[in-house]
């Protein structure tokens, strides 16, 4: 996905896609060209103006950290960021989040960088499109770079070890014919 092409992907809602309450887990790997300013990798997000937003969001921040933020109706929303400067553009690396029970965990090359808390109500059901490489509204935060072998395991908090395995499998990936 670079910024100002068309290279954007939507999925539309559909309850296949959609968390709710239960466990989740995202897996990707991720190449930026540039690091520059924020920019999303993907997201289910609906960012509201009056700080009522929904859904879940894994964003690079201005801060070259990893973010994955859950927000849900009548909630604050919650982040799990990972230490400033975690990424570099022109290096390929594995990006995982998950939600298990009340714990948000974010991984960068198989390894948990952040962790946070939420509780069990955090409903993060959202009509969004579901989105990769930008946010659905005026301001873009358009990905410069790229985004490969997206998993998302709805109703499933990947392992550690598997989260690991995604990342030790390279190139030889986890997306495979027959």
């Amino acid at each position: 996905v670079r910024p100002g092409l068309a290279a954007v992907l939507h999925v539309a809602d559909d309850p296949g896609i959609d968390i709710g309450g239960g466990d989740f887990t995202i897996s990707l790997w991720l190449r930026f060209d540039d690091t520059s300013g924020e920019q999303v990798l993907v997201e289910k997000w609906l960012q509201g103006w009056d700080e009522s937003s929904l859904g879940w969001t894994l964003t690079k921040l201005d801060n070259d950290s990893i973010r994955l933020a859950v927000s849900a109706p009548g909630r604050d929303e919650v982040v799990t960021d990972t230490e400033p400067g975690a990424i570099e553009p022109g290096i390929w690396y594995h990006v995982a989040a998950r939600r298990s029970g009340t714990e948000t965990t974010v991984f960068i090359d198989g390894v948990p960088r952040a962790t946070g808390e939420l509780d069990a109500a955090y409903d993060l059901s959202s009509t969004q499109l579901l989105t990769f490489g930008h946010r659905v509204d005026e301001r873009g935060f358009f990905l410069d770079g790229r985004i490969d072998e997206v998993q998302l395991f709805v109703g499933t908090a990947v392992a550690d070890g598997d989260i690991w395995l995604a990342y030790w499998a390279g190139a030889a990936g986890t997306c495979r014919n027959g």
